[in-house]
């Protein structure tokens, strides 16, 4: 059974089925929820989408705003005041200090550096192929090892 995910203006979320999703459609004023014994104002109702959407945006969400990085060597990173240092590398105050050569990581200089999770799709291919992904040279959707996808412009139109 597909699940919904509520989300209210206020930042709060609630989950509800699909029956209830249905439910709400056209409805305003204060709505009951079965599945959760709630009672809910539409008004206060920001978005509803599927709990599949809503991990996606999720993860948007916390890619835009997160600190770690790895460059395409593999190496750790960490962004403080809009620079980018080694992670694991702290002063005594708890700063970074290791800070990381633009010349050599042009991911760095260009401050387009993969977070955690996005290095996790791309970390088996040649340290080459990471750096010209993350570069935007080459297109991250596009790349699989073995048969399978190819890009668009390669299809011969009928």
């Amino acid at each position: 059974m597909a699940n919904y995910i509520i989300k209210f203006i206020g930042g709060g979320t609630l989950k509800i089925t699909k029956e209830d999703f249905n439910n709400l459609m056209g409805k305003s004023g204060l709505i009951g929820i079965k599945s959760c014994g709630q009672v809910v104002n539409t008004s206060s109702i920001s978005r509803i989408l599927s709990e599949e959407d809503y991990e996606k945006e999720k993860e948007k969400e916390n890619e835009k705003g997160s600190n770690l990085g790895v460059l395409h060597d593999g190496t750790p990173v960490i962004r403080y005041f809009g620079v980018w240092y080694s992670d694991g590398e702290f002063d005594e105050n708890g700063r970074p200090y290791q800070r990381i050569d633009q010349t050599y990581y042009k991911e760095v200089a260009r401050d387009c550096v993969y977070t955690p999770n996005q290095y996790e799709r791309i970390k088996h291919l040649p340290k080459e192929k990471r750096l010209e992904i993350m570069l935007g040279g080459s297109k991250e959707e596009n790349i699989r090892i073995g048969s399978g996808f190819k890009k668009l412009g390669d299809i011969k139109k009928l």
